[in-house]
Order: C-alpha cells, then sequence, then structure tokens
C-alpha cells in the first residue's frame, strides 16, 4: 500500500511541476518578418526595433498576448510559414496585393508605401524610365518589386532581402534596384553607407497591411487596433519617429 501511494504521490508531483512550468511560459504573438529599417531592425544593443516593431508589440498586448515572438523569415516563402502555423502572423512592410489576399486574410492598410528605382548618383544624370529595360536590376526574391517588374516584363536578380538589393547596386553588381521608400528614406542618407545611391524613379504606390491565416479571428480585432491607434495618435507618433507616412 505504502508503494502505491508513493507512486500516487510522484505522479502528482510531476503532473504538478508540468503545470508550475507551463505557467511560467508566455503566450507570444509569433510575428514572421525580415530585417529592414525602418520596419524592423536591430539596435545597437542588439534588440529589435523600428515602426512595424513598436506597433507589434503594442498591439499584441491589445489583443491579449504578453508580448512578440519576432522571426525571420524566407520572404519569398512567407504564405507557407503562415500557413503551417510556424508564425501567426506576417508583419513586416507587407505590400497589400492580390496574390497576399488569395493565401491570406489581409487587415486593412496603415501605412504608405511606393516602390522605387536606386541607382548611382552618376548615373542618376543620365537616367530615363525606358533606360531601366536595358540595366541589370535586383529585388526582394517574392516582394511586390518582383511583381512589379514581372508585369513591366523586365527581367531581373533576385537576392533574399532588400538589404541586398541595395548592396548589390552598391558593389557595381547591379545597376540598379527597386525597393520601398520606407527604406529607401532611412538608407539613402548623404553620411550613410549607401551615399553614392540615390532614388532615379518612383513606379509605384502601395499600402501596407498585416496578413493571418484564412478565417482568423485576429483579422478582424487587428483592424479594430489599427482604428483606435488611428485615432488616438499613436500611429502617427510611430510614423514621425520612422519617417513613414500612415494610410488613410
Amino acid at each position: 500500500m505504502k508503494r502505491i501511494m508513493a507512486l500516487v504521490m510522484v505522479v502528482v508531483l510531476c503532473f504538478g511541476m508540468v503545470a508550475f512550468a507551463g505557467c511560467g511560459k508566455k503566450n507570444l504573438l509569433k510575428v514572421g518578418m525580415t530585417e529592414y529599417e525602418p520596419m524592423n531592425f536591430k539596435d545597437d544593443k542588439g534588440e529589435w526595433t523600428g515602426f512595424d516593431t513598436e506597433f507589434a508589440q503594442k498591439a499584441a498586448k491589445e489583443l491579449g498576448y504578453d508580448g512578440v515572438e519576432f522571426t525571420i523569415i524566407n520572404w519569398d516563402n512567407k504564405l507557407n510559414e503562415l500557413e503551417s502555423g510556424a508564425i501567426d502572423c506576417i508583419w513586416n512592410g507587407m505590400t497589400i496585393t492580390d496574390q497576399i489576399k488569395a493565401g491570406a486574410d489581409v487587415t486593412d492598410a496603415y501605412a504608405k508605401n511606393a516602390q522605387v528605382v536606386v541607382v548611382n548618383k552618376a548615373l542618376k544624370e543620365s537616367y530615363t524610365p525606358d533606360l531601366l529595360k536595358t540595366l541589370t536590376v535586383a529585388v526582394e526574391n517574392g516582394g511586390a518589386a518582383a511583381g512589379i517588374l514581372d508585369e513591366m516584363q523586365i527581367k531581373y536578380t533576385p537576392v533574399a532581402t532588400q538589404i541586398d538589393a541595395l548592396t548589390e547596386v552598391k558593389s557595381g553588381a547591379s545597376q540598379a534596384c527597386l525597393i520601398d521608400i520606407t527604406m529607401a528614406n532611412n538608407m539613402l542618407t548623404d553620411d550613410g553607407n549607401y551615399a553614392d545611391l540615390t532614388v532615379a524613379e518612383e513606379l509605384a504606390e502601395e499600402e501596407y497591411g498585416i496578413a493571418f491565416k484564412k478565417g482568423s479571428e485576429l483579422t478582424a480585432k487587428m483592424n479594430e487596433i489599427i482604428k483606435k491607434f488611428k485615432a488616438d495618435g499613436t500611429l502617427d507618433a510611430f510614423g514621425k519617429k520612422y519617417d513613414v507616412a500612415i494610410a488613410d
């Protein structure tokens, strides 16, 4: 009898330890993203910061989460990452497109964007829109820029990230790249690493949204938060801090 009671106590103790360990786990919103300034990037301490970083952290609290777990994903594979459950949402300066809406539930727009052609300053002097068709162009694989060039029937070199696209032009491996204007405004400064590059042309205006899995109840909840944050000035404050235009 004593042996049986001892076994029971061991089982109860084990279950208690598991329950206690479970209580210590945080309920985190898993955000799929790539690293690029000003939306999501590392600060001097190695911590994530940026417009979308702060927006996600504040919104996650409103949604009832303890915080956010940021996961770098292959942007070309973002919908598969979402569908598999590896992430809860795609939230990283994601352009709202028909392709995205076909594969996920997408929130209302929260920020404005545009795709811009970036070239070396020396090339800018002779640049014309027709010239783009003759240049070697680098773009982020699976991004909105790649879709635009596909529609224009312009060949390009696919790279992993927008930063890689900028680096291609800086190194001379490509003559031009197509990136978000939000990134261009932050990276193409006279005292930065890309001081020799400049915007040559704006190709398309866009808007950013957040993607959740099809049928997710979080989409409607997030739309209410976007509406609230627009009304109370939260998004305007983030926009001024990171030089991002807020959607109407």
